[in-house]
């Protein structure tokens, strides 16, 4: 499983009296305050070796897996001017809970249907061989008469059951590599439907040279996964249109029909519009009469949906 790294910045809590804050700025203080008080009853109770409660805050809840089964290391800022005292004092409390918390990490591991039935099967086949060659010792002691066919019967038994264990666990391991194999097919297969109805829409689901936007979302997951190229010439973005269908083409709330046209020549990638509407490069609007050079990292916002 991949690793996963919290940065907190915790800033600390401010007292209003001294921050002479108010309004807007006052509450946002008191929230902050109140969800560093949270996370501090969260280290106090992991220092006295209780259990916390996480629920308190969503900034505990974020930090719940940081602190149950990772590594956490505090930097504590203080300041020795005498007006920060208790600031100082409160700070250098909370940093010594954090030294008395001791968290047991445990490496992350996913199995999979395959894996399991591996495992289950190899402690399966260990027992059995266990009793098998328990069986063989004392068949090969001082057994006699009818102790020493009683042995042998045994023996025979845990031999038929491993031969039977084995069969059963190559039968289970074919229906698994069958199911898996068909589950690859359909996602392939889902795959190419996909890339074809992307391919419509002149978008691109895999990496591009050259000038492109690259889509973003409120879920990183689902972040730089649609690439929209950008080749030599003139790009019409739009939504649909019979009459004169766009290159690129996007039919949320805000879009256009030919809501704006990218031109890339020369090394240069310009966006321009026919007429006012919602478009945005780096936050400003775009006008019709003024042209905006796209450059590397720049931020497009097209209608109010769609964000590069």
């Amino acid at each position: 499983l991949p690793s996963r790294l919290n940065l907190v910045d915790l800033a600390g809590s401010e007292r209003t009296e001294v921050a002479g804050t108010s309004g807007l700025m006052r509450q946002q203080g008191i929230k902050i305050n109140l969800s560093l008080g949270a996370l501090g009853a969260c280290i106090k109770a992991l220092s006295e070796k209780t259990k916390p409660n996480y629920h308190d805050s969503k900034l505990t809840l974020l930090l719940q897996d940081s602190m149950t089964n990772g590594k956490v290391i505090v930097i504590a800022a203080v300041s020795p001017a005498s007006v920060c005292y208790y600031e100082s004092l409160s700070t250098l409390r909370f940093a010594l809970r954090c030294k008395k918390v001791s968290i047991n990490t445990r490496r992350n591991v996913t199995m999979d249907a395959v894996a399991e039935v591996k495992e289950a099967m190899e402690k399966e086949r260990a027992r059995l061989q266990a009793e098998i060659d328990e069986l063989r010792a004392r068949v090969k002691g001082e057994g006699r008469g009818e102790d020493m066919q009683e042995l042998q019967d045994a023996l025979q038994r845990e031999k038929e059951a491993a031969a039977s264990m084995k069969e059963e666990y190559e039968r289970m391991l074919s229906e698994i590599n069958e199911d898996t194999q068909a589950r690859e097919s359909k996602r392939d297969q889902i795959q190419r439907v996909q890339c074809a109805a992307l391919e419509v829409l002149g978008c691109c689901p895999e990496a591009v040279d050259g000038p492109h936007l690259r889509n973003l979302n409120e879920d990183e997951r689902l972040s730089d996964t649609l690439m929209y190229p950008f080749p030599e010439g003139e790009t019409v973005i739009g939504k649909k249109d019979a009459a004169h269908p766009p290159d690129l083409e996007f039919n949320g709330i805000g879009i256009t029909k030919h809501h704006c046209r990218v031109v890339h020549a020369d090394g240069r990638v310009v966006l321009s519009l026919e007429k006012l509407n919602r478009t945005y490069v780096n936050g400003r609007r775009v006008r019709e009469a003024h042209p905006v050079e796209l450059r590397h990292n720049d931020r497009v916002w097209l209608g109010y949906n769609y964000v590069f």
